[in-house]
């Protein structure tokens, strides 16, 4: 009876001989319960069958790839077959967010300006302001993976939705080559000053997602963090060293790319 059984593969087949031997077990020793505990111990046969099903279908819904051994994904590109694009909605969010980190930077520069003009025209700057950032923004993250599609010889898949516990992380691109799976997360920063403490939250989101990852996958996973800046050259190792100084220890290897975002649009002819 056992060799039927076979070897355990996954967590639904712990969750099944679980409540297997719960019920057989528990409808054995019934009889030597006493008369005064037994009409409890019926309600607890009763109940216990029930509330394990509600769990299971809550695990289901909220949480469903803990369910499966890494096993279960032993073609890794069926795994990310699996996850599908932001919506346009999801997409505008990251912007906005993005947008809001970087305009922390121009946020003083307004603030000077706007003692010496009038309050139509500061207004008008700081909406301008904000115009340039998300334009800057947009256009780096398109040249960024151009730039480094060229690299990896292939295309570089897109806005790819990762779920994670209470929220869901977009990357901004996933290339799988060779078994390895490389998720790139494109950064815009006007100068290393630029860089606020609050990345540190958006790099524990991009951790939960790897964590999110069958060991199959996460085994090979690799993120590059790409920045495109309009710093000086001079300012790369100081980029590099704060965005390392957040980023901390991690289970997974991180590369740092640097990227002069005025040499890429010299690259892709955008300037003369």
């Amino acid at each position: 009876m056992v060799e039927k059984i076979g070897t355990i593969r996954n967590p639904l087949t712990i969750i099944a001989i679980f409540a297997a031997i719960a019920e057989i077990s528990g409808t054995a020793v019934l009889p030597f319960i006493t008369d005064a505990n037994q009409g409890t111990y019926v309600w607890f046969l009763m109940i216990f069958p029930l509330l394990l099903i509600v769990l299971f279908f809550v695990t289901l819904n909220f949480n469903h790839k803990v369910l499966y051994a890494p096993s279960d994904f032993k073609n890794e590109e069926n795994f990310f077959k699996s996850l599908s694009n932001a919506s346009p909605t999801e997409k505008a969010e990251k912007l906005r967010n993005e947008v809001r980190e970087i305009e922390n930077e121009s946020a003083q520069e307004t603030k000077d300006a706007a003692p010496l003009l009038p309050e139509r025209d500061a207004a008008a700057i700081s909406t301008n302001a904000q115009r340039d950032i998300r334009g800057r923004y947009l256009l780096a993250e398109e040249l960024v993976l151009n730039k480094l599609s060229k690299e990896f010889g292939q295309s570089v898949r897109r806005d790819v939705r990762f779920p994670t516990p209470g929220r869901t992380f977009i990357f901004d691109g996933v290339v799988m080559n060779d078994e390895k799976v490389t998720a790139i997360e494109v950064k815009y920063f006007r100068s290393a000053r630029s860089i606020s403490p609050r990345f540190r939250e958006v790099f524990h989101s991009i951790l939960d997602a790897a964590e999110r990852l069958p060991d199959s996958v996460r085994n090979n996973f690799t993120l590059v963090l790409a920045v495109a800046t309009d710093a000086p050259s001079s300012d790369y190792d100081e980029l590099v060293k704060r965005l390392h100084s957040l980023i901390g220890i991690t289970p997974f290897p991180v590369e740092v790319r640097i990227f002069s975002l005025e040499e890429l649009e010299k690259e892709f002819n955008l300037v003369a």
